[in-house]
C-alpha cells in the first residue's frame, strides 16, 4: 500500500534521506556519518577527521579496493546504504599552491568564462572575479538574486554564495563547470497580500448571518408546538377511560 501510494521515487528519496556510512579511522575506531543525496564525500571525510582529531587533507576514503573521488556527491558515488569505508593516506596532499580548480562559468546566454581559483575561495569571490558577473550582481534590484548551479545543487543569494567555498562542493582540483543565472524573488502581489483580510471578512459574514438567524430564532423552534390529531384522540380516549 505504501509503495503504491508513493511510488518508487518516494521510496528512493526516503532511502537517500536516511542513509549513513561507516568510516574506519586510522586509530581503529569506526565513525557513523549520516548522508543525504547531496552530501559530498569530502564532507564525510572531514566529519570523520573532526571526530577523531585527524587532518583531512592527509587522507582519502577507500571502499573495498577503490579509492573514492571525494568530489562526488553521495547520489553519484554508487555506494550502498551503510557502506563501510576506510581512511587511507592520500597519495598527494590537497592543500598548497597547487590546489587550484579550473572553473568554467556558463552564463545565461550560453557563453563561458574560465579562470583558476583556489579551492577555499567562495562562489561570491568567483562572481566578483569576472567583470561580466560582477557588474550583473551590482546592478541587481531587490527583486532578483544571483544563483550558482553545480550539478543539481543551487546556491542562491549573496549570503549563501559568500558561505559556500569550492571545497565544500567537493572541488579540490581539476576542473568543473558551474552555471550562473539570475532568478526573481517570489514576493506576494497586492491582491495576494489583501487576500487574508478578504478571507477574514468572508469568514465574518457567515457568522453575522448565523447571529441574525439565531436572533430571529429557528423557524422550527419559533412555531408553537401543536399536537397531532392522533395525540388529541389518544388524550380524549384516556380521559374517557378515567371517567
Amino acid at each position: 500500500l505504501f509503495r503504491s501510494a508513493c511510488g518508487p521515487q518516494c521510496v528512493t528519496k526516503m532511502a537517500a534521506a536516511g542513509s549513513s556510512v561507516s568510516v574506519l579511522a586510522p586509530n581503529g575506531r569506526r565513525v557513523t556519518v549520516k548522508v543525504s543525496a547531496g552530501t559530498v564525500l569530502l564532507q564525510v571525510l572531514e566529519e570523520t577527521c573532526k571526530k577523531q582529531n585527524f587532518t583531512p587533507d592527509e587522507y582519502a576514503l577507500k571502499f573495498q579496493r577503490t579509492v573514492l573521488d571525494l568530489s562526488l556527491q553521495w547520489r553519484f558515488a554508487n555506494l550502498p546504504n551503510n557502506a563501510k569505508l576506510e581512511m587511507v593516506p592520500a597519495t598527494r596532499p590537497r592543500v598548497g599552491p597547487g590546489n587550484m580548480v579550473r572553473i568554467a562559468l556558463q552564463l545565461e546566454d550560453g557563453s563561458r568564462l574560465q579562470a583558476d581559483f583556489l579551492s577555499h575561495q567562495t562562489l561570491w569571490e568567483l562572481l566578483q572575479h569576472f567583470p561580466q558577473t560582477r557588474t550583473c550582481v551590482q546592478q541587481l534590484c531587490s527583486e532578483s538574486t544571483p544563483v550558482c548551479i553545480y550539478m543539481r545543487d543551487e546556491v542562491m543569494g549573496e549570503a549563501a554564495l559568500k558561505g559556500t567555498a569550492l571545497k565544500s562542493l567537493g572541488l579540490t582540483g581539476g576542473g568543473a563547470t558551474l552555471r550562473f543565472v539570475v532568478k526573481k524573488c517570489l514576493s506576494p502581489s497586492p491582491g495576494e497580500a489583501a487576500s487574508p483580510q478578504a478571507a477574514d471578512s468572508d469568514r465574518a459574514r457567515p457568522l453575522q448571518a448565523g447571529s441574525g438567524s439565531s436572533a430571529q430564532g429557528n423557524p422550527a423552534r419559533s412555531q408553537p408546538v401543536t399536537s397531532s390529531p392522533l395525540a388529541q384522540s389518544g388524550s380524549e380516549s384516556t380521559t374517557r377511560s378515567e371517567e
